[in-house]
């Protein structure tokens, strides 16, 4: 390749020579002066220049003519020497920077070769080292296994023989078990041969204590609930003899002094002497008493009872709290059984109709 470039370059400049020196001879030989001509004159008019056709100057006369013809091809000659030698050096000057660029081309290949070579050695290295890690950890997994197996086998034996002791240890105690149990069974079946004439006199003796007892409870038994019950005879009467007393009484009052209730026809009868006793025992301070008989007759359909209740329930008392939903439902029931309430709203705060 070196001497290809440098055959190159000597033909290049062998050329370039030539065609000078055979411009010069073809001026010479024309009788023209080299300089006082431009190359490709004879050619016209050159392309894109807009020269016009030389002429040769008419003043030269034809003895000097050619003395400064020599001279001219002379100084033409020295040029194309100069210039040759211009070209030579410029092509030595372009070989130099080709070899140059040759050399750091090979160089680079070189190096370019060199790191690859590098890094082939490196990558056959992590190879290496990487196998070598890859079996390090298969023999350190082999030997865990084997370590796991030996450590199983040894726990395997360890156990069996706990289950030997074990089972031995069973069996001496169960040996000693059934003995004490031959010897407690013995001294039970002794024992419980005595604890059942024991037991057997105790159960004796305790029936008849208990049939003693029953009998004496029986008996007692008898004049507590004849007692009781001639109590609860003798305070019905008096209950009784009271609501007699307290609704005639009320009779009483009613016929000597009339009033609303009998303004407006009322006939005192059961469920009106009931009404008519709560009457008498609010009047005395007696309020539990007073409301359970107006709840009785209300109960009833006593309207008077159950106005009575819806007041009583709409203002409270001390004896039941303030109920606006029971006062609205009782003043209702008053209404419905045909007895007015005048002044009385029917309805409370926070309690629906």
């Amino acid at each position: 390749m070196e001497n290809h470039r440098r055959d190159r370059s000597a033909a290049m400049v062998a050329v370039m020579a030539l065609g000078a020196t055979m411009t010069v001879a073809g001026w010479a030989a024309a009788g023209e002066p080299p300089l006082s001509r431009p190359l490709g004159a004879d050619a016209g008019i050159r392309q894109g220049t807009g020269r016009q056709p030389y002429t040769p100057p008419a003043a030269v006369g034809e003895r000097g003519r050619p003395e400064i013809v020599a001279q001219q091809g002379q100084q033409e000659l020295q040029k194309a020497d100069a210039g040759r030698r211009e070209m030579e050096r410029a092509a030595a000057a372009m070989m130099a920077a080709e070899k140059a660029a040759q050399d750091a081309l090979e160089k680079a290949v070189a190096a370019r070769k060199a790191f690859e070579q590098a890094m082939q050695r490196e990558m056959e290295k992590t190879d290496a080292a990487r196998k070598e890690l890859e079996n390090a950890i298969a023999k350190r997994e082999a030997l865990k296994e084997a370590a796991q197996r030996e450590s199983e086998r040894i726990e395997a034996a360890r156990r069996e023989l706990e289950a030997v002791a074990a089972a031995r240890k069973e069996a001496e105690k169960a040996a000693a078990v059934r003995k004490e149990t031959e010897k407690a069974a013995a001294a039970r079946k002794e024992s419980d041969r005595a604890e059942a004439a024991r037991k057997q006199a105790e159960t004796a003796a305790a029936a008849r204590r208990e049939a003693e007892k029953a009998a004496a409870a029986r008996k007692e038994s008898d004049r507590a609930e004849a007692a009781r019950r001639e109590a609860e005879t003798a305070a019905a009467a008096r209950r009784e003899a009271e609501k007699a007393v307290i609704a005639g009484r009320e009779r009483e009052r009613i016929t000597a002094l009339p009033s609303d209730i009998e303004k407006i026809g009322m006939v005192p009868n059961g469920q009106e002497a009931l009404y008519l006793s709560g009457l008498e025992l609010e009047r005395r301070g007696d309020l539990r008493a007073a409301m359970e008989m107006y709840k009785e007759a209300a109960e009833n359909n006593n309207r008077f009872a159950q106005r009575k209740l819806g007041d009583i329930y709409g203002t409270g008392n001390s004896f039941v709290k303030r109920d606006y939903q029971t006062s609205l439902k009782w003043y209702q029931r008053a209404q419905t059984d045909g007895l007015e309430i005048p002044n009385r709203p029917f309805s409370f705060p926070g309690v629906r109709r």
